[in-house]
């Protein structure tokens, strides 16, 4: 097997093309192992992968997007494999930690003017609550509805009724997501797509669209706008793409990517590329549809609750045109005010949802029920199916989430049972599936398979758990936690175990002990110096914390950075410990929302915590919030650049991010001092303080003192 840590540094490192890359990605070794675990688990929950797994997982990932950013060859996966194992990533390490740079020798790197017009949508995969659901993780559409109204009632106290309001469908294009940046006369200045999202960088692709036709639409008079669009080729296109250029390509996607990252322009390829414009929006976020979109391309206006009608129209438009692909419906409500109320949050728009087509069926024998223990001690139960292809993929194992759902389907081995699948597999027994009753039953175990120690349960029963403090899953566990709570990123559990098993890490304190050993660890087996560096750099850069995020990051059960916000707004960690060697509960329930037993949660944690708290403390630049109301204390905006986990720090720091600049704007962000741009000059006008992003934390760290 390949060293994927050593294929990755290497690349870092210049030492292997992207070409050659691709080609380890294609091999037969690694493509059985891609094909084994793109079946494992459910994207939901934390699920028993190995560490080996996750390490593969992650540095499959990170390779991939490598060669996704820096080329225009192959990346050795289908896009649609690589979601599933992103999906898996996310699941098992709690946030996207995935930050693959794009190469410092290219020089195509910009950012996006229009952010707004970036990101993804909420999905259903049923459209009412009288279809039977054959697979429970995947939504109704009723509960996106219900969700949706609650939000409208908690925000205007008005009861509405979705269900009668007025919608768009348009067909779900399932091409490559492009962003035009549009002049005030309508003519392209830049194309840029997908790149280093936590930056806000983007590739600039403009060379592409060489014989981009000036848009003949204008939504927005006498002003420069942004055009977000689904790049696509037709199923012919790829037929004679494969032909001419002696390629293998099994779906359109992954040609428009190689083209969208090549370098150079070919105006043959560019020339099958097809562009659908879906949304226009301006820098201050303000989002319209694309008038192509209503004038040129199919779609209905019905009501919400005209199900059937939505149904046809997205079972009829499987493909448009010449055969441009399509994987469902989006449903868009129509209301100016009902949009303006549910707005738009982490990337996604509230008013539009959508609806994707359910998973393909099968039927396969259960051959084995395995059990691991996952990140945090909980015990889960993976079923061993014979080997079923769906969707291309050969499905063998199936994870059945938690051991209260697998007593209920009382599996025995033999047991003819249903595979569902869409993007992740999922087993369930209905009157279709036959029982052996000859097959032995599977006894759940009752000892952590980790650690030794007896397992205990929720009061249901539904869920086994290890709460030793010293199994090694737990301890594990309680690290990889801490790094997804204060977002040091780069650090994925497979280098977790690693490092714990190698005596590197074996609590949060040793984290910060890295740099000691980094000639060590560097001459490990698959890893290296620019790989270290990386994961000692994300400690470094998350130095400057506020406090109520460092004690929400410590896994204290049931206590989140919500409450310490509410207790630190009060207290200073220096009188929180205090009152916890007191042992003063009716000091903390006095705290509007913390009751008694959250109080003696909060003493408890802080009470086992406490050497490490100090340690923290000590070494870290933590932000007292005492005192800090809920109103803003200072407000900023972007120009240039823009980053989610500056913003974030931002608001966690009792700030708020703005589009736009005004006189009561305390800073403006640009990614360095020699930027131009409308908003410096107004910023310059106003006296307003220009911050180069990497002064920010440091910035926003003296004001609020």
């Amino acid at each position: 097997m390949y060293n994927l840590s050593k294929v990755y540094e290497d690349l870092l490192k210049g030492n292997l093309t992207c070409e050659e890359a691709s080609e380890i990605i294609k091999s037969p070794e690694i493509q059985r192992s891609v094909n084994y675990l793109v079946n494992m688990g459910n994207v939901n929950k934390l699920v028993p992968y190995t560490e080996e797994d996750l390490q593969f997982i992650y540095m499959i990932i990170n390779i991939t997007q490598f060669i996704y950013n820096n080329s225009g060859v192959s990346t050795g996966l289908s896009d649609y494999t690589y979601d599933i194992l992103y999906a898996i990533m996310l699941a098992n390490s709690g946030k996207d930690v995935v930050s693959v740079p794009l190469s410092t020798s290219r020089n195509s790197v910009v950012h996006h003017k229009y952010p707004a017009l970036r990101g993804t949508l909420k999905k259903v995969f049923y459209l009412s609550k009288d279809e039977r659901r054959t697979n429970p993780s995947r939504r109704y559409l009723d509960e996106w509805i219900s969700s949706m109204e609650e939000k409208i009632y908690s925000t205007t106290g008005r009861r509405i009724s979705l269900n009668d309001e007025e919608v768009y469908v348009f067909p779900k294009y399932d091409g490559v997501s492009v962003i035009f940046e549009m002049d005030e006369n309508n003519n392209v200045e830049s194309a840029l797509t997908r790149g280093f999202t936590e930056k806000n960088e983007a590739q600039n692709i403009t060379h592409v669209f060489n014989h981009f036709k000036k848009r003949e639409s204008c939504e927005f008079k006498n002003q420069p706008y942004g055009l977000k669009t689904e790049v696509m080729m037709s199923y012919d296109d790829l037929a004679y793409y494969n032909k001419k250029y002696h390629t293998d390509y099994k779906n359109t996607r992954s040609i428009v990517s190689a083209i969208l990252n090549s370098d150079e322009y070919d105006r043959d390829k560019s020339s099958l590329l097809q562009i659908v414009p879906l949304r226009v929006g301006t820098a201050d976020g303000t989002q319209l549809l694309a008038e192509e979109a209503l004038n040129e391309y199919p779609h209905i206006r019905c009501r919400l609750k005209d199900r059937e009608v939505i149904r046809k129209f997205a079972n009829s438009h499987f493909t448009v045109g010449d055969g441009l692909r399509c994987d469902g419906a989006v449903i868009y409500i129509i209301n100016p005010e009902i949009q303006k109320i549910l707005g738009r949050e982490n990337d996604i728009n509230n008013f539009e949802v959508a609806y994707k087509f359910t998973e393909e069926v099968s039927f396969s024998k259960l051959m084995d029920v395995a059990f691991n223990v996952g990140l945090f001690g909980r015990l889960a139960p993976v079923a061993k199916v014979k080997p079923v292809k769906l969707k291309g993929n050969t499905i063998e194992n199936i994870s059945l989430g938690s051991v209260g759902r697998f007593r209920n389907l009382h599996l025995r081995k033999g047991d003819i049972v249903k595979v569902l699948y869409d993007i992740i597999p999922y087993l369930s027994f209905d009157d279709e599936c036959t029982h052996n009753y000859d097959g032995i039953e599977f006894e759940v175990p009752e000892f952590c398979p980790e650690c030794g120690d007896r397992l205990n349960s929720t009061d249901s029963g539904d869920i086994l758990f290890c709460d030793n403090p010293k199994c090694p899953c737990r301890i594990k566990g309680k690290i990889l936690n801490y790094l997804d709570k204060m977002d040091i990123e780069n650090i994925s559990y497979g280098v977790i175990n690693r490092l714990y098993d190698e005596g590197y890490v074996k609590s949060i304190k040793d984290l910060y002990k890295l740099k000691k050993y980094k000639k060590e660890i560097s001459h490990m087996d698959g890893f290296g110096t620019k790989i270290v560096q990386l994961w000692l750099d994300s400690i470094e850069e998350q130095r400057t914390v506020p406090d109520y995020i460092l004690m929400g990051s410590l896994g204290i059960e049931g206590i989140s950075k919500k409450s310490f916000a509410k207790i630190l707004s009060i207290y200073n960690i220096e009188e929180l410990i205090t009152i916890v060697e007191g042992n003063s509960i009716s000091q903390l329930i006095k705290i509007p929302g913390v009751k008694e037993k959250t109080a003696q949660k909060i003493i408890e944690g802080v009470r086992e915590n406490k050497k490490l708290i100090t340690f923290l403390t000590e070494e870290l630049n933590v932000i007292e919030t005492k005192g800090v109301s809920n109103k803003a204390r200072f407000s900023v905006c972007f120009t240039k650049i823009r980053d989610a986990s500056k913003e974030k720090f931002i608001r966690e720091c009792g700030g708020e991010v703005v589009d736009s600049i005004s006189k009561s704007t305390t800073f403006l962000v640009v990614p360095s001092l020699d930027t131009s741009s409308s908003k410096i000059d107004k910023a310059k006008k106003y006296g307003i303080k220009i911050v180069p992003i990497d002064d920010l934390e440091a910035t926003v760290s003296e004001y609020i003192k």
